[in-house]
């Protein structure tokens, strides 16, 4: 949607080439590389990326296996310089399986390294959803149902010093 001096304008598909209307979690980087999640042609949630062309955006590449999995992969958050990935997944290393949030970095090949689980600093026993940074990139956003205190309902959302990025980036661990 644009917005003019009157206010917002109507709503319109991204691209054909890209909106099928089975894609969530979207998130685009500085130069424009669209980045979502589908099931795709199957049942399992994926995470793919489609780079922007002249034209619109090139058809939609499944990210390699390492970042997408048997399971499920939603909700992606790429940095504007396409150099992280954080995404959710259940995989079974999760903090008592639940959704947790993941980080992958690009190595100097260019290529995914390995995701690893954003540990007890963001993740809980609960699910945790939907991660974005602050424009600046000096704050990470995510959601959380780890309130499931009575009566409590949905996910809030929590903030923590986008720091915590960098100290995944050295970690060989997660980060306590």
């Amino acid at each position: 949607v644009e917005k003019t001096a009157a206010g917002w304008g109507t709503p319109v598909p991204i691209d054909t080439t890209v909106s099928k209307s089975r894609e969530f979690g979207h998130s685009i980087s500085g130069n424009g590389t669209f980045y979502f999640s589908s099931p795709g042609d199957g049942k399992d949630m994926n995470i793919y990326k489609a780079e922007k062309t002249n034209t619109g955006y090139a058809t939609p590449v499944m990210l390699p296996d390492g970042v997408n999995t048997s399971g499920y992969e939603d909700g992606p958050c790429i940095s504007p310089d396409e150099d992280f990935l954080i995404f959710e997944s259940t995989r079974p290393e999760g903090i008592e399986g639940s959704h947790d949030l993941y980080i992958a970095f690009k190595t100097k090949d260019d290529e995914w390294g390995t995701p690893k689980n954003m540990g007890p600093k963001i993740n809980s026993a609960g699910m945790e959803r939907f991660p974005r940074l602050s424009p600046d990139g000096k704050y990470f956003f995510f959601a959380s149902n780890r309130d499931q205190s009575e009566g409590k309902v949905g996910f809030d959302i929590y903030w923590i010093d986008a720091m915590v990025i960098e100290e995944l980036r050295g970690a060989k661990e997660p980060v306590q």
